[in-house]
């Protein structure tokens, strides 16, 4: 309107010009059914689960569930402490049940303070191999790793 106003020479500036305007959320929505979970599940290789049953229940991201350090669960709370965040702000991420008997069923690496990590001890590097692996094996397609998992009447939220 404004610009119009220019053209017609009762304006000689437009005053909105400078206003920044908000970013489309352009993010891609999907949401899993329950057929696909099982089925990605049933394909994840052993190391890969745990990952994925923690991605699905919290909707935590990828580097913040392969960054877990014992250190940084609160079984006594069902806490789960998050302090590199992508925003950089310290968050807490509550556990279910199944996500706590899933962290307390991984293996502690006796030299590791990294609850997900290779055979060193090192925190996995990528699992992105593994888990597009998976993904294709369970037939879904159209499907990231941080897409948003579950909606909230699934059981595995």
């Amino acid at each position: 309107m404004f610009n119009r106003t220019i053209v017609w020479g009762k304006a000689e500036q437009n005053p909105c010009k400078a206003v920044k305007l908000f970013k489309d959320n352009n993010q891609r929505l999907r949401f899993l059914e329950r057929e696909e979970i099982d089925n990605l599940l049933a394909n994840c290789y052993e190391h890969l689960k745990p990952i994925v049953v923690v991605a699905l229940h919290t909707g935590m991201r990828k580097s913040e569930i392969l960054g877990l350090k014992w250190h940084d669960i609160d079984i006594k709370r069902n806490i789960i402490h998050l302090a590199d965040t992508k925003n950089g702000e310290n968050r807490e991420v509550p556990m279910n049940e199944i996500v706590q008997k899933t962290i307390i069923g991984v293996l502690k690496h006796p030299d590791s303070q990294y609850i997900f990590c290779n055979n060193d001890g090192e925190p996995y590097g990528d699992i992105k191999k593994s888990y597009l692996s998976a993904v294709k094996n369970a037939g879904i397609i159209n499907y990231r790793f941080h897409s948003k998992k579950t909606d909230a009447e699934s059981p595995y939220r």
